[in-house]
């Protein structure tokens, strides 16, 4: 799992990301965003689970681990 900084979020900042902080064989599981075709280009895998938005999108088990992720990211920066 990795977090992108908070930058302009483009196909070259991708491909710049990946080409520096990954080894292939890599599987990239996003929402589909087309940025994320850049991935394909480099020879790793792209899944894609176009959620759609809503309760249902944070229900997908796809991204069960993101979401913990997130939860745990955030419950550390209240310091509880």
């Amino acid at each position: 799992m990795a977090c992108l900084s908070a930058g302009p979020f483009t196909k070259a900042s991708l491909e710049t990301f990946i080409s520096t902080s990954m080894l292939l064989p890599l599987i990239v599981v996003s929402d589909g965003l087309n940025c994320f075709t850049v991935a394909a280009s480099m020879g790793a895998g792209h899944d894609r689970e176009v959620t759609g938005g809503g309760r249902a999108s944070v229900l997908n088990e796809q991204f069960r681990a993101v979401n913990t992720l997130i939860g745990n990211i955030k419950t550390a920066q209240t310091g509880t």
